[in-house]
Order: C-alpha cells, then structure tokens, then sequence
C-alpha cells in the first residue's frame, strides 16, 4: 500500500520536528521534509508533489491563506490540512474557502479531528453554514 507522503510548514522549527517525528510513527505516512516559510514549503511542493501539506495559517511573510494559493497553483491535486492555534471560526471559514480541506487546532487531542478534518469545536457549525 502507498504511503500517504506530506510536507510540513510551519515557522516554529520545533513544531515541524515533533509532527515530523509523530506522523513518521504512522506505517501509512511518510513525512517528506518540512520547511518554516511559505516560499521554501512551495519550493518543496513543487520538487515533491506531495500529497498532503499540512499548514501553520500564521507565517511569516506570505500567510497561509497566501500559501493555499500558492500550493494549490503548484499542484492543484494536493490536499491542504491548515494546523493552527487560531481558534475563531473567521479563520476556518477563510481558510476552507480557500482552499483548505481542514482545519485542525494545534490543542487538538491526537484522536478529535474525524473524517471532516475539523476539529471538533468546529464541525457542526462550519459543516452546517
């Protein structure tokens, strides 16, 4: 079976270490690197193709509505799963209409994000409106 292969972008390197080190223990997962900006993440998604990024929203520089762009561009088949502390709902509406396919929190249990990938403070509501 394929592995699922994934970039990792966020601007706190200790972030992309621990989700690089946590995602790799799954046999279905294959983390491809990870970058701390939106341009070297899009660099990456345009060398790899990967099949998933997942996004810290708050970057430096270009942000990460500013990077689903970018990515989706790059690569429109990739799928994009925003990982952030924002927890107001204006930015999980933002970033699903830009493009995202979730939005998960960084305060997240490992087990609450569902099918939807949504945390589940959100699910309802977003999934409903």
């Amino acid at each position: 079976m394929a592995k699922i292969r994934l970039l990792i972008i966020d601007d706190h390197p200790i972030i992309c270490e621990s989700l690089e080190f946590l995602l790799n223990q799954d046999p279905g997962l294959l983390v491809l690197g990870s970058a701390v900006d939106v341009l070297k993440g899009l660099a990456m998604v345009r060398k790899w193709r990967p099949d998933l990024v997942v996004l810290d929203i708050s970057m430096p520089g270009y942000n990460g509505m500013e990077a689903i762009s970018f990515y989706r561009d790059a690569h429109p088949q990739i799928k994009i799963v925003i990982f952030s502390a924002r927890c107001e709902e204006k930015y999980v509406h933002q970033s699903l209409r830009a493009g995202a396919n979730g939005y998960v929190l960084k305060g997240a249990a490992p087990t609450e994000p569902g099918g939807s990938w949504l945390s589940p403070q959100f699910n309802q509501r977003i999934i409903a409106s």
